[in-house]
């Protein structure tokens, strides 16, 4: 009874009182990586992401189950990413992707993850694959377009590079300049692109 009042405080997103019905079940002798996993959904939700990420990995290792569900797994690569882990973050997405979890977060996720590792060519496939969905979708995609251009700028190709930030610049506006992460993004990659050999100066 307890885990099922836990589990509906839970999705009614009042994870406080869920890890307390939870704590209840622990102390009554069980531990399984159900409750492993609910751990982990709760303690994301309120943002402890280390706890999160501690939890989740207890789950997974004690059940075959969850070594195939995408959302764990997606999950447990986010964090990894947001503790810059990369090389553990892409691992655990990669192996979501494989087992068919090809939504635009995914390709999102893991072309920002193979950024930071390096591998920009694959990267690049996976975020115009996320620009395209988005685009399906009806969504924005400055995201995209800034992590584009980034690669493409590491890569040399200069044009697509200015094609993708200007694309950023102008779908996010005001922001692009009052932001002040976009302001230092925007900066870096307009430098990359003027560094480029043979390219002209770029501005806004």
């Amino acid at each position: 009874l307890n885990s099922q009042i836990g589990w509906c405080y839970r999705n009614l997103e009042e994870c406080d009182k869920a890890l307390k019905y939870y704590l209840k079940v622990r102390e009554l002798g069980r531990d399984d990586s159900w409750l492993d996993v609910e751990y982990g959904l709760c303690y994301k939700e309120l943002n402890d992401y280390e706890k999160a990420l501690e939890y989740y990995l207890k789950g997974y290792e004690k059940d075959n189950r969850f070594k195939e569900d995408t959302y764990l797994l997606s999950d447990i690569g986010w964090l990894y990413d947001r503790f810059g882990k990369y090389e553990d973050g892409e691992k655990f997405l990669s192996k979501a992707y494989e087992l068919g979890e090809r939504n635009r977060w995914i390709h999102m996720e893991l072309g920002e993850c193979l950024t930071r590792l390096g591998r920009y060519e694959e990267a690049v496939e996976k975020l115009l694959e996320s620009r395209r969905l988005s685009l399906e979708e009806g969504d924005g995609v400055d995201l995209e377009d800034i992590e584009l251009a980034y690669c493409y700028a590491v890569l040399g190709d200069k044009e697509k590079a200015e094609k993708h930030m200007q694309l950023a610049i102008d779908a996010l506006g005001v922001y692009a300049e009052s932001e002040e992460y976009l302001k230092k993004r925007f900066t870096e990659i307009r430098e990359m692109i003027n560094s480029i050999s043979n390219s002209p100066q770029f501005f806004f």
